[in-house]
């Protein structure tokens, strides 16, 4: 039987949370009308395949792909390459489903849909602190305010693949669809600047297919909270500078302009709300390293 949607989860030691999530999966295609039109598959990109057992005691739906090749990028590669569906939905190992996930995914696909993105919430371990709580929230979540179906290709560069579906015969061209320049991040956000801008591709939006993305405390610290803000500067250049020639360095010109002000305005913002408001300040410095990363952009830091 033709296989309409393949499930695909890029794993790199997390054994307790692939447990959880494969064990939500089963519960959803049991409840499908017909369960034999999905499949799932775990990219395992430990070296040591320490995937391997877990996902052998969900062999009644799951299949274990070993991507020995160190990077997300190599993972999602993997896996796109052995999966038999028409559709290739991915989630990923830190994510849970909600109910009813499933079900709005394979509604995008029978309809058609090429490119499909649900909402993210997020569930803390531990409470976050009083001043990085609206951070973390804002970081772990994907929400727009967009109907089911609606075109959604102008956020291009707020989307991700966790939580996302893609028609394989149109959005992945060539054995390696997620570049490998960028196996250390971003290989999402540009896949999908070259399917919105150099394809024509058509994201939209599917708002009943929420997954819950799981944040350990250790990235609920200030530190981590700064680095993934200046990575998050750095990427956005990165991006555009890939796109190369006259606009793409027209591009990277304008973020590393804004990164500059950023840097400098919300430098002057936190240095004022240090004795005002804890909550505040923090944001302030958050927004400062964006700013940094865009200026400091090809910068490779450890």
């Amino acid at each position: 039987m033709t296989v309409l949607i393949s499930i695909v989860i890029p794993t790199y030691r997390r054994i307790d949370l692939i447990k959880n999530l494969l064990s939500a999966l089963r519960t959803q295609i049991a409840s499908a009308p017909d369960a034999a039109a999905f499949e799932v598959l775990v990219v395992d990109n430990c070296q040591d395949q320490s995937a391997q057992h877990v996902v052998a005691e969900a062999s009644d739906i799951a299949r274990y792909i070993h991507e020995p090749r160190k990077g997300v990028a190599n993972a999602r590669n993997a896996g796109t390459a052995d999966a038999r569906g028409q559709y290739i939905l991915f989630i990923d190992d830190d994510e849970l489903p909600a109910d009813g996930w499933l079900e709005a995914f394979r509604q995008q696909a029978l309809n058609g849909h090429d490119a499909s993105f649900g909402p993210i919430d997020p569930l803390f371990e531990t409470p976050p602190q009083p001043e990085t709580k609206a951070i973390l929230e804002r970081m772990f979540s994907r929400h727009i305010p967009a109907q089911t179906g609606a075109d959604i290709s102008q956020w291009r560069a707020h989307l991700g693949s966790g939580n996302s579906m893609f028609k394989k015969s149109s959005c992945f061209r060539g054995e390696s669809p997620f570049d490998t320049r960028f196996n250390d991040g971003g290989e999402d956000v540009w896949l999908l600047r070259q399917l919105v801008d150099d394809h024509g591709i058509r994201l939209t939006w599917c708002a009943g297919a929420l997954v819950y993305e799981i944040v350990p405390e250790d990235r609920m610290t200030n530190t981590y909270i700064a680095a993934r803000k200046f990575k998050d500067g750095q990427l956005r250049c990165r991006i555009e500078a890939g796109a190369g020639g006259v606009r793409g360095l027209g591009r990277v010109s304008l973020w590393m302009m804004a990164g500059l002000i950023q840097f400098s305005l919300y430098g002057i913002a936190m240095l004022c709300f240090q004795l005002m408001s804890r909550e505040r300040a923090a944001e302030m410095r958050m927004k400062m390293a964006g700013g940094a990363g865009k200026l400091l952009w090809w910068r490779l830091l450890g």
